[in-house]
C-alpha cells in the first residue's frame, strides 16, 4: 500500500471510532462504549500529533477530543468499580453479599449523577463541530495544500518524528518504572502506568503507519499495563467502598455488615499484592 493511502486509512480508522461512539456514550446504558471512546480518543490524539505536528490547527483539535476524554473519567472509573462488585457478588453470600449489595447500590446512585453531568459537559463540546474541522484539516494536507512549507506528510519526516517519540517515551517508562520498583508507592505506580499507556500507544500507531514493527514490545507494554491497571482499579475501589463503611451512624447495630465490609477490603489488598508482584516480575528487565 502506498504511503498517503496507509496514511489516509489509519486516520479514517482512528476519527471513526472515536467519533462513531458519542452516541453510546450520552446514551448511558453501554458502559464498555465509554472506555473504548477514551481509548479511541488516545490513538487518535497519537495519529494527529505525529502527522499534523507542525500544523496551527492541532492544538485546538486535541485539545477538544482530550477534554472529551476526560469528561468521562468519572463515569468510566464507577464502571469499573461496578464490574468488580458485580462479579465477587457472583461468589458472596450472608452479610458479604449484603456489603456488597449496600456498595453496588451506592455506586449506581452515584453513576447515575455523574452521568448525566458528563452528557452535558459531552454535548457542549460540540464533537460534530470538531469533526469537520479535523475532516477539513485531513482534506488540506492529503491533497497537498498544506499550511506548512514543504511537501504534505512526507513519510521521512513522520519517520523521524515517530523514532523520537518513542525514545523519549521508553525513557520516561524506564525511569518511571524504576522509581515504581524502588518503593511501590501508589503516586510511582500510577505515573508507571500512565508512562507506559503513552509508550504503547505510540508503538501501536507507528506499527500500524508500517514505520516499523512492534508487535513484541506491544505485546510486553499491554502485559505490564495489565498489571498496574488491574492494581490501580482495586485502589480506587479500595478507597471508595472504605469511605462507605465509616459512616457510624449509617451502619450503627449492625456490626456484621461492618465486618463484611473490611473482609471484602483485605480480599481486595491481596489480589492487589497479587497484581504487584506481577508487575515486579514483568519489570525485571527493561
Amino acid at each position: 500500500m502506498l504511503w498517503a493511502d496507509r496514511l489516509r486509512e489509519v486516520l479514517r480508522q482512528k476519527a471513526d471510532a472515536f467519533f462513531s461512539l458519542e452516541g453510546a456514550v450520552l446514551a448511558g446504558d453501554a458502559p464498555e462504549a465509554i472506555h473504548d471512546m477514551r481509548v479511541a480518543s488516545r490513538r487518535l490524539q497519537e495519529v494527529l500529533r505525529l502527522v499534523f505536528a507542525e500544523d496551527p490547527c492541532l492544538d485546538g483539535l486535541t485539545r477538544g477530543i482530550r477534554r472529551a476524554r476526560r469528561v468521562q473519567s468519572g463515569v468510566r472509573d464507577l464502571d469499573v468499580m461496578a464490574g468488580h462488585l458485580l462479579s465477587a457478588l457472583k461468589e458472596a453470600a450472608g452479610d458479604a453479599r449484603e456489603a456488597l449489595r449496600f456498595a453496588q447500590q451506592s455506586i449506581s446512585v452515584r453513576r447515575g449523577r455523574r452521568h448525566r453531568k458528563m452528557a452535558e459537559a459531552l454535548k457542549a463540546l460540540d464533537l460534530r463541530g470538531l469533526r469537520t474541522d479535523l475532516e477539513g484539516l485531513m482534506s488540506l494536507q492529503m491533497q497537498g495544500r498544506s499550511r506548512v512549507s514543504g511537501p504534505a506528510i512526507p513519510r521521512a519526516e513522520v519517520e523521524r518524528r515517530a523514532q523520537a517519540q518513542i525514545a523519549g517515551r521508553a525513557h520516561a517508562f524506564q525511569e518511571a518504572v524504576l522509581r515504581a520498583r524502588g518503593g511501590l508507592k501508589p503516586e510511582d505506580l500510577h505515573s508507571a502506568r500512565v508512562a507506559g499507556k503513552r509508550l504503547r500507544y505510540a508503538l501501536e500507531i507507528s506499527d500500524e503507519l508500517q514505520i516499523g514493527s512492534f508487535k513484541r514490545r506491544i505485546a510486553r507494554m499491554r502485559a505490564i499495563q495489565q498489571a498496574l491497571g488491574h492494581w490501580h482499579d482495586l485502589e480506587v475501589l479500595e478507597e471508595t467502598v472504605a469511605r462507605l463503611f465509616v459512616d457510624r451512624e449509617m451502619f450503627r447495630g449492625r456490626l456484621p455488615l461492618v465486618r463484611a465490609g473490611c473482609d471484602l477490603i483485605a480480599a481486595w489488598r491481596a489480589q492487589k499484592e497479587a497484581h504487584l508482584r506481577e508487575f515486579l516480575k514483568l519489570t525485571e528487565t527493561l
